[in-house]
């Protein structure tokens, strides 16, 4: 099944002969804390765009983190120990796993998400007991990178539970068309899917009063411009290659802009690798904000950079572009094939000459040439990411699944 077969007009046809009865869906994932990220916003999505109820796996230090957004009473925890030796792999407390097993049980479809860990075979193991359909959601999880990493096990859990879970799924979803091609190299999967996560599409604000207030708050020049790296400091997403070709590409009229949660690299080792190169006055480093805060925070900025060696959607590229900011994407970022040609997007290179000299042509530019490009990628996001786009698919996904296992 493509993207194509779940086009936003998808007719949803009732899944039961009791039209008047709502399908009781229930999200079955694991700690969705506030530095996950994309995941966490993907998730939530899905949650509200099928009313489910969500099973949560996590470990017990971590649930006064929890920060999925959910109805009361439409969330069960199911507390965890760390398995010795296992990172990933949590061994649930027995009487939360219980109650969770009675949510799954008398729920009409099971969405699962993530992969390589507990949850995902439990499901299996629940439904296929059962007699119920599920979904894997695997949020980049099958990418073939991610099976190089602790191979043997890996390899041992896809050969005692994992093809399993993914042979009996009545549908694998993927967020990009990439995403479910690297997939397929990792494993065999019966019915792949491609939905892309939804972003918020704004509604039309005043760019120049948003551009004032962020450069009065980073106290820059308000003539400056400003590039923006927006994900987790983590090395896989580049940030101190991104700093140092900003330094070597852009001249002294472009700041650039770091927000995102410290995962392996630290808002220090940013500004000193901004001061090696040169730039420390024009590099500026927030640690982490609220998702109402970033908002405010992409729509001031002119142009998004994303360095990173893997990205399975990449959510913030995708809001860059609902907010009309034109984007700059690594090979490694998967929704460039989706996008396909656009003068919202520049294709970057792995090679650090080439994108030192694309970010010189696009720092070269005028205002009013990035202001029409970024439109371009706005009109783009609202035809293609809108979460009503995103309900509608995911609702005849659903009717799809149940018609067919009824």
């Amino acid at each position: 099944m493509s993207i194509l077969d779940l086009g936003r007009d998808s007719k949803v046809p009732p899944p039961h002969a009791d039209a008047s009865r709502v399908p009781e869906t229930c999200l079955v994932t694991g700690s969705l804390l506030p530095w996950t990220g994309g995941p966490l916003r993907s998730t939530g999505a899905f949650q509200r765009a099928l009313d489910a109820r969500v099973v949560s796996f996590l470990e017990r230090r971590d649930v006064p983190h929890h920060a999925l957004a959910v109805p009361q009473g439409r969330l069960a925890l199911v507390t965890c120990r760390r398995f010795p030796g296992a990172r990933h792999f949590l061994v649930p407390d027995f009487r939360p796993l219980e109650a969770a097993r009675r949510i799954v049980e008398t729920s009409d479809l099971v969405s699962c998400h993530s992969f390589y860990t507990f949850h995902s075979p439990w499901v299996h193991s629940v439904c296929r007991r059962r007699g119920l359909p599920y979904w894997i959601v695997p949020h980049g999880i099958l990418d073939p990178y991610v099976a190089r990493r602790n191979p043997a096990v890996k390899r041992l859990f896809m050969t005692m539970v994992g093809r399993a879970c993914l042979a009996n799924a009545a549908a694998t979803v993927f967020s990009s068309c990439n995403e479910r091609d690297k997939a397929l190299q990792t494993a065999r999967i019966a019915n792949p899917v491609v939905i892309p996560w939804p972003v918020r599409i704004p509604p039309d604000f005043d760019r120049d009063a948003a551009r004032l207030a962020l450069r009065a708050r980073l106290g820059i020049p308000p003539d400056a411009n400003l590039l923006l790296f927006l994900g987790r400091l983590h090395p896989m997403k580049r940030p101190l290659d991104t700093i140092r070709m900003f330094a070597a590409g852009m001249d002294h009229r472009w700041h650039m802009l770091l927000v995102g949660h410290p995962d392996g690299v630290s808002a220090e080792d940013c500004r000193r690798v901004a001061e090696s190169c040169g730039a420390g006055a024009r590099v500026h480093v927030v640690p982490g904000v609220d998702a109402a805060a970033v908002e405010g925070i992409v729509q001031g900025c002119d142009l998004f950079i994303s360095l990173s060696w893997r990205e399975n959607f990449n959510n913030a590229a995708a809001e860059c572009l609902a907010n009309g900011i034109p984007i700059l994407l690594s090979p490694g970022n998967d929704l460039l094939a989706d996008i396909g040609p656009s003068p919202a997007v520049g294709a970057m290179s792995d090679d650090a000459s080439a994108t030192i000299s694309s970010l010189k042509d696009w720092g070269s530019m005028g205002f009013a040439e990035r202001l029409d490009r970024g439109r371009a990628g706005r009109n783009w996001a609202a035809a293609n990411l809108s979460f009503e786009i995103f309900r509608n698919r995911l609702l005849a996904l659903r009717s799809q699944t149940l018609s067919a296992h009824g």
